[in-house]
């Protein structure tokens, strides 16, 4: 009984750290240096660019050189480590009923 006890609360530890949020503390304005896999997200032609550092957060790349953005392109599915500006933008619903931060990374 006492081994089916510790088996449960071990099981049940490791569904709580695997289910927590990934909190970085991403602040507007902040200069960061993040790393991560380059993956290309959306449908045709609305597709962009995101740098994943984990399985619950997409930022968002914004990249205002054209030849930047073409080497970034060569790179997708790549792990890489990039560094620029955090924007946090509060994306809301059209009844206001719902809202979410998205999380972008300006590159200079």
């Amino acid at each position: 009984m006492k081994r089916i006890l510790s088996f449960l609360v071990v099981i049940g530890v490791t569904v709580l750290l695997l289910s927590c949020k990934y909190d970085q503390n991403l602040v507007n304005g902040q200069e960061a240096t993040v790393s991560g896999r380059i993956r290309k997200v959306g449908n045709e032609p609305f597709t962009s660019l995101v740098l994943s550092p984990s399985s619950t957060i997409d930022l968002y790349l914004i990249i205002n050189d054209p030849d930047d953005k073409k080497e970034i392109e060569n790179k997708i599915g790549t792990w890489q480590t990039l560094t620029g500006t955090i924007l946090v933008e509060t994306i809301e619903t059209a009844n206001h009923k719902k809202s979410f931060q998205k999380y972008s990374l300006f590159l200079e």
